[in-house]
């Protein structure tokens, strides 16, 4: 789980073959997106990514973009970099821009899309980019690192908590 909760790796251990989907791809990081019924679904998809760093597979076979005899230890390490990266990036965000909502906060993250702004995302890119960042501010308020709460308008904002 992770990519999504209903997600399966499918593993030939006799073969060496990992079915992955989009639990790891290789051209692009997976877009791992808040979910209502989990807030913590950040940290569950980094623990299967170790789960399946362990079964050292010879074959690697995502849902789609490059496949093969990839290295997949080493792609787990920068999948974890970029996340590592990605939450510090909030966190700043969180500290430069205090009081703001998800989406907010979302758009001052960086994005490799082209785009000349948040607002001139597409709109479907930007659901994926917003569940992202809500990803990444679940983590962080499940570690403390920041807060949230509802505003006078009844909005969900976040504030930092303690220093960077």
């Amino acid at each position: 789980p992770g990519h999504s909760m209903g997600h399966l790796c499918l593993y030939d251990g006799e073969n060496r073959i990992l079915f992955c989907g989009d639990h790891v791809l290789f051209d692009i990081t997976p877009n791992i997106t808040c979910r209502c019924e989990r807030r913590d679904i950040l940290q569950i998809y980094l623990r299967s990514l170790e789960k399946v760093r362990r079964l050292q597979p010879e074959l690697v076979l995502p849902g789609h973009r490059s496949y093969g005899r990839l290295d997949l230890s080493a792609r787990i390490d920068e999948i974890i970099a970029h996340h590592t990266a990605r939450l510090n990036e909030a966190l700043q965000i969180v500290h430069d821009h205090p009081e703001q909502t998800g989406y907010e906060i979302s758009g001052h993250m960086a994005w490799r899309i082209r785009a000349k702004s948040w607002d001139t995302f597409p709109d479907s890119q930007k659901w994926f980019a917003m569940g992202e960042g809500l990803a990444h501010l679940d983590y962080l308020l499940e570690e403390g690192r920041i807060e949230q709460r509802e505003n006078a308008e009844g909005k969900l904002i976040y504030a930092p908590r303690g220093s960077l």
